[in-house]
């Protein structure tokens, strides 16, 4: 895909050669970013942040996203498993007044 710039001038993308295995994509064939973002479904500013000055694409740069728990009581939510644990937690959140 090219886009038209004013003067009539065409700038070709940058492409990137895949080498690696992906459900959605061919080893050894040559991507542009914005193909590769809606191929893997990754963001744009990640996959360009990731692949910025590479030639050659892996499984590494197309890991997914790891996303972070919405709210701090998911992650501790089995960690006070007794009721001394409970208690002590709640002492020291307890506000100093």
């Amino acid at each position: 895909m090219t886009r038209e710039y004013k003067n009539n001038i065409c700038k070709k993308p940058k492409l990137y050669v895949f080498a690696g295995v992906h459900e959605s994509l061919i080893t050894g064939n040559a991507y542009s970013a914005r193909s590769l973002c809606e191929l893997t479904g990754i963001a744009k500013t990640t996959l360009t942040s990731r692949i910025a000055n590479k030639s050659v694409i892996t499984n590494v740069e197309l890991r997914l996203v790891h996303k972070r728990p919405r709210e701090l009581s998911d992650m501790n939510s089995g960690l006070l498993r007794s009721d001394s644990m409970r208690l002590a937690d709640q002492f020291i959140r307890r506000k100093q007044g």
